[in-house]
């Protein structure tokens, strides 16, 4: 029989997904007692999920004012950027040789749904399909400790990577990107692969770092 989430785990993992989605913005004050009452649970469990993500950089805590939804400069992008493309290269230089038919087909799939999402405009449903998508292909090197620190740097630019993809031609490039890169896996074409993914992330890593130029402007 699993075992049941508590309700600390519950509201982690809620919190989570409205920082992924944007309904958490960057440098928003998040109010404790609001949280609790918009998740269901009290007040303990709200606290000590935030702690957690304090610890992994998510939030900020000032004792004057509470907590609030961790912001990136330019720097920190930069550098979350460049740790990734070390990250990920060695994923794919490890994992792509390994493709099987079958993991074409998977990754293949979370390209399809995230096709349909863009159709339809949905935004937060295409930002966690494109996650999957490339995940996909990180996994195929089969080193768990590595995906794990590309989850986590992945987790640090959710809620711009929504921010990213609210424009189509963005949606546009990512899609196109993610077509080639599948055929790369398939012909297990590791120098193509690292090419497709490193114009992929420097395109993204342009964006942003607009799109925060441009936050900055407006503060």
């Amino acid at each position: 029989m699993p075992k049941k989430a508590t309700a600390q785990e519950t509201a982690l993992k809620s919190v989570r997904k409205m920082l992924a989605s944007g309904k958490l913005k960057p440098g928003q004050q998040i109010i404790q007692d609001a949280l609790a009452s918009r998740l269901g649970v009290s007040r303990v469990p709200v606290r000590e999920a935030l702690k957690t993500l304090q610890a992994e950089g998510r939030v900020i805590h000032d004792p004057h004012r509470g907590y609030f939804v961790a912001e990136l400069n330019a720097e920190d992008l930069s550098e979350i950027y460049h740790l990734r493309s070390i990250l990920e290269d060695e994923a794919i230089r490890i994992g792509v040789p390994k493709a099987t038919p079958a993991d074409v087909v998977a990754i293949k799939g979370f390209h399809d749904e995230g096709l349909a999402a863009a159709a339809k405009g949905d935004v937060n449903q295409m930002a966690t399909l494109n996650r999957k998508f490339h995940m996909a292909i990180y996994r195929l090197c089969n080193e768990e400790r590595l995906i794990t620190m590309i989850e986590n740097l992945w987790d640090s630019l959710d809620a711009y990577r929504v921010l990213f993809l609210t424009d189509s031609s963005n949606r546009e490039r990512t899609n196109d990107d993610h077509a080639q890169m599948i055929q790369a896996v398939k012909q297990k074409d590791v120098k193509e692969s690292l090419k497709i993914q490193s114009a992929h992330r420097e395109h993204a890593l342009k964006t942003i770092k607009h799109l925060l130029s441009a936050f900055a402007q407006t503060d």
